[in-house]
């Protein structure tokens, strides 16, 4: 595991800065004062009561005490005992919301470096002389470890633990037999938790467990006793062993599937270390593009499409069209490989650089300020447009801004809540977010209650943004791509923007799309408010060929009159595929 998140992604701490490697890509940027030990504001942030309590920070080797008017970001420690050591290894990568409480004698707490810790309570309260240890590059996203008596909990390096876990390394109470008064369930030895182990959600730990190293723990299971074999995957209550000589990464499947089959092409055919899949145009969302070249008048659709763009705009139509029809489809991609460099100097992705340095280095900052549910931070769930874009407001204009400001928002497609979360910074009077599928629904609660967003402000509607009022029947993958195009046996209601700003009287500001192959529907829908209300739109028209063809040329049609100025604009440019392509639209005299 070690080796390949190394490979993946390292980071080496410097004085006032960091030096990250992402996928063989290395970013240096400074780390803000909030990720670092900070003595300029002398606050007591932790309560520590008794004699001889130490907390100690260990860098390359050496230990300095620390002092309790210093902070660590994210950590609270409460003590109220003697003789208790709490010793924290830098470099720090995450901590976020964690407890460790103390609250008896000879208490010894470590947590080595790299580690990324969040929502966690170590509890240490009843009896005396417990141990916890936390491993180096352990990723834990929440739950608690509670010590009584005299109880230990050992964590190994590397391991990934998702939200939910409790250890219990001792019941609390006392089972005996009522006839011979004997002690049931005595403690035996400390839990531990073998390296590179990943544990699934909502999992407990009872006492005297032993999990063998290069584990996997089902959701919900309840580990009771010792398993020494290594390499299994544990699941049930209580767990028991249900698969033998496996193991695990944490990269995706899809990346993993991807370097597995090529490393076997090297193995066997001696082919470059830096061969690749080409890259892929998706084609299930409302039609084949090369297919739909062919059978369009392509000259007077492009007319249309180019007419009255800025060179930008020119600049990444061209190179769509250029991937178009120099990549295959997505489903025949495999039957394809090319050299990643000769990929990426084919469609002048090398020169945005700077764009993908920026995305890497601010994602940090995001991850921190907004929560998002857990399993989507596990899956790294950051899309380029949402974070680096903010969908095209973080680059515009301040009188865009000022524009659109105190005024209502619209998210079309709102998935989880992310554009919802970054659309706060542009101060609107309330945000609207549609989303037709039932379980992202589920996880935009989540993600408003976990950011303490009031319901009556970031406002969710369950439906989906179409032409009219209606209904439409779906298959709900929970996923980005849930889309009205893709029939199920799930009844979900449809609206129009025009129908919904009318009955509740709405000031629109600024309208984001990303509805998955319908965004000329929306359009359709919305004519009346656009023309009215004027807002600022960003609209995806990259799932299918009749959105990126004829969306343009339809929004020119209904702001003929409004005086816009339409741009198309690549949202993630060094994406592969065709990726994050929008339409940005806003009136002419807001024009820098």
């Amino acid at each position: 595991m070690k080796k390949m998140l190394q490979k993946i992604f390292s980071v080496k701490n410097k004085k006032n800065h960091k030096i990250v490697r992402i996928l063989g890509i290395k970013l240096k940027f400074r780390i803000s004062e909030k990720n670092m030990i900070s003595s300029q504001k002398p606050v007591k942030l932790y309560d520590i009561k008794g004699q001889n309590n130490q907390i100690i920070i260990v860098e390359n080797g050496n230990e300095n005490i620390f002092d309790n008017i210093e902070v660590i970001d994210g950590l609270k420690i409460v003590i109220n005992g003697s003789n208790n050591t709490i010793k924290l290894h830098k470099p720090f990568n995450l901590f976020n919301n964690v407890f460790i409480e103390i609250g008896n004698d000879n208490v010894e707490i470590e947590i080595e470096e790299n580690c990324i810790l969040e929502r966690l309570h170590i509890r240490a309260c009843f009896g005396t002389s417990q141990k916890c240890f936390i491993g180096k590059n352990t990723i834990h996203y929440g739950g608690a470890i509670v010590l009584d008596e005299n109880t230990h909990c050992i964590i190994e390096p590397d391991c990934l633990i998702a939200e939910g876990l409790f250890v219990w390394a001792s019941d609390g109470h006392t089972i005996y037999d009522n006839t011979t008064k004997k002690l049931l369930n005595k403690i035996t030895s400390p839990v531990t938790i073998g390296k590179h182990t990943w544990i699934g959600f909502h999992v407990s730990i009872m006492k005297n467990s032993q999990i063998a190293p290069n584990s996997v723990i089902g959701t919900k299971s309840v580990v009771t006793g010792k398993f020494t074999e290594e390499n299994t995957i544990l699941a049930g209550s209580p767990a028991k062993i249900v698969k033998r000589n496996i193991n695990w990464s944490g990269i995706s499947p899809l990346m993993y599937e991807n370097e597995h089959h090529i490393h076997e092409i090297e193995k066997n055919e001696e082919l470059p270390k830096d061969l690749s899949y080409t890259w892929g145009i998706l084609e299930h969302l409302g039609g084949d593009f090369k297919q739909y070249l062919l059978e369009h008048d392509m000259p007077q659709k492009l007319k249309k499409l180019y007419r009255n763009l800025d060179k930008t705009s020119i600049s990444v139509v061209d190179n769509t069209i250029k991937r178009i029809l120099h990549l295959p489809n997505h489903k025949n991609r495999k039957l394809f490989r090319v050299k990643i460099k000769e990929l990426e100097n084919e469609f002048d992705i090398s020169g945005d650089d700077e764009k993908r340095k920026t995305y890497f280095s601010e994602i940090p900052y995001y991850k921190k300020k907004y929560l998002i549910p857990a399993d989507k931070r596990e899956q790294n769930d950051y899309d380029v447009e949402v974070y680096l874009y903010h969908h095209g407001l973080k680059n515009a204009g301040q009188k865009i801004k000022d524009y659109i400001k105190n005024k209502d928002f619209i998210d079309a497609g709102a998935y989880i809540g992310d554009s919802m979360l970054i659309m706060q910074e542009y101060l609107p009077r309330k945000t609207y977010s549609f989303e037709l599928s039932p379980g992202n629904a589920e996880k935009f609660t989540e993600t408003r209650r976990l950011n303490n967003l009031p319901e009556d402000k970031c406002i969710l509607i369950k439906k989906a943004v179409s032409e009219k009022k209606g209904t439409a029947l779906i298959n709900d993958s929970a996923f980005q791509g849930t889309t009205l195009l893709e029939k199920g046996n799930i009844e979900i209601e449809t609206t129009d923007i025009d129908s919904f700003v009318k009955e509740n009287n709405l000031n629109i500001g600024f309208i984001k799309a990303d509805v998955e192959g319908q965004i000329i529907p929306l359009i359709k829908g919305a004519k009346n408010t656009i023309q009215k209300h004027r807002p600022v739109l960003c609209l995806a028209i990259y799932h299918s060929p009749q959105e990126f063809f004829e969306a343009k040329p339809l929004l020119e049609e209904i702001v003929e009159n409004a005086d816009y100025k339409l741009e198309i604009q690549s949202q993630c440019p060094f994406c592969d595929g065709i990726s994050s392509i929008v339409i940005f639209a806003y009136p002419k005299e807001l024009n820098n």
